[in-house]
């Protein structure tokens, strides 16, 4: 399971997020680790609260042991550096990694209940690991968010393919990868951290026309009854990425 709040394709998207899905909550942790996501990576703190806030009520679910371990982890998380939580992120080294004691509590703590909506009671359904009731309808998960590309960027705030590529050159990290390339008429960057994935599409003139942001779990709020793995802004082109070049290379 993850417990540990991911951070989601806003992070992975680099400066592509999930959009806004509203609303804080969750316990005090919270505040704590999403101040600190912020401070070292390129993420929404209301998105990052909200997400968080799911992580908390998971938590609960399974035990008050589990959610009170799941707190001291975040805290701990929240004290870290940028490099440390990077470390921590990626379990490195993998016997002293910061946060080891809160991390190891919470995989003792917090036991999956479910693999699928088979292992749930009628009424309820596999989220996260935990049976719930919940607006994710699995049947509809494999179906991505459909949104113009105006719900990213609109004008001069939509970065040129010259713009992407300078803003990678400057925050290129250790600990997530990107790489660029061609599809069909279209030239793409595509970004990865941890499970989670975007990409960009610019036309031959370097204008961004269309991107796409994935995460290992079907928590993109589309609206009712639609949760999915991924979010489309704009007409994303059907055709095959040709890798070309790797610009943020990950050491793992």
């Amino acid at each position: 399971m993850r417990y540990i709040f991911g951070f989601l394709c806003v992070l992975a998207l680099g400066v592509m997020g999930c959009g806004e899905t509203g609303g804080n909550g969750g316990d005090a942790s919270c505040g704590v680790y999403c101040d600190k996501s912020v401070e070292c990576y390129p993420i929404d703190r209301g998105t990052c609260m909200q997400h968080c806030a799911d992580e908390s009520a998971g938590e609960a679910a399974i035990s008050e042991e589990c959610a009170i371990a799941a707190t001291a982890q975040r805290a701990c998380v929240g004290g870290l550096s940028c490099d440390e939580v990077a470390e921590w992120g990626y379990r490195v080294p993998p016997d002293s990694f910061p946060c080891l004691t809160e991390f190891s509590a919470v995989e003792a703590r917090c036991e999956s209940t479910c693999q699928n909506d088979d292992d749930c009671d009628d009424g309820t359904e596999c989220s996260r690991d935990v049976c719930i009731e919940g607006s994710c309808h699995h049947a509809l998960a494999s179906c991505p968010c459909e949104a113009p590309l105006s719900a990213y960027c609109t004008g001069s705030d939509c970065s040129t393919w010259d713009d992407a590529l300078a803003d990678l050159s400057e925050s290129c990290n250790p600990y997530w990868r990107a790489d660029a390339g061609r599809c069909g008429d279209f030239r793409y960057i595509e970004t990865y951290w941890g499970l989670d994935s975007g990409i960009r599409y610019f036309d031959a003139s370097g204008v961004l026309v269309a991107g796409a942001g994935c995460t290992d779990c079907n928590c993109i709020a589309c609206g009712p009854g639609h949760d999915a793995f991924c979010i489309h802004y704009g007409p994303v082109p059907e055709c095959e990425p040709q890798l070309e070049e790797i610009l943020c290379e990950e050491p793992w």
